[in-house]
């Protein structure tokens, strides 16, 4: 079995492109990509993070 590779919240904004408090912001109303605690510690798999933003992802009219 593979060991999935999980990053800090830092890390995780780094990959989205986002500032890290944004993902904190998206926490508090229950949006956004999937996490894990471990104590106080936030935690997201980087799969999670790819998945994320491939189902966000906008193809223009013109290349359908």
């Amino acid at each position: 079995m593979e060991n999935p590779k999980w990053v800090t919240e830092k890390g995780a904004a780094e990959i989205l492109g986002l500032h890290h408090a944004t993902l904190g912001n998206w926490r508090s109303k229950d949006k956004g990509p999937p996490y894990s605690t471990v104590g106080t510690d936030i935690r997201y798999k980087v799969s999670d993070l790819f998945r994320y933003l491939e189902k966000r992802k906008v193809i223009p009219k013109n290349e359908r």
